[in-house]
């Protein structure tokens, strides 16, 4: 699936104490062991240091303008990097709205 960053959704906040944390406590398999300390970019091995902001990118007539949180690196978390790019299939994309996360619980 290809994404786009969605750099000004950032400034909001959710009390799960940063968006790191926000994608950590809602990814479906975060008691499975599963990796969680990587990039979600396809070709890129950097660290995840960000929950970045994106929206879904390159799908004709989608309508969905949801935005999600998905581990970052410092590059692939850069406000220039505004073209899509494509996440790895095991990637869960999170909403970034606490309406229908954080507040939820």
């Amino acid at each position: 699936m290809y994404v786009v960053n969605v750099p000004e959704a950032g400034e909001g906040t959710c009390p799960c104490e940063g968006w790191n944390n926000h994608w950590v406590k809602f990814h479906p398999d975060r008691f499975a062991g599963t990796d969680q300390s990587r990039c979600s970019a396809v070709g890129c091995s950097g660290a995840f240091k960000h929950g970045g902001h994106v929206k879904k990118a390159g799908v004709p007539g989608l309508t969905d303008r949801t935005v999600y949180i998905i581990p970052l690196c410092d590059t692939c978390h850069d406000p220039a990097n505004t073209r899509p790019y494509l996440i790895h299939s095991h990637i869960a994309l999170i909403p970034a709205d606490p309406k229908v996360t954080c507040d939820r619980r």
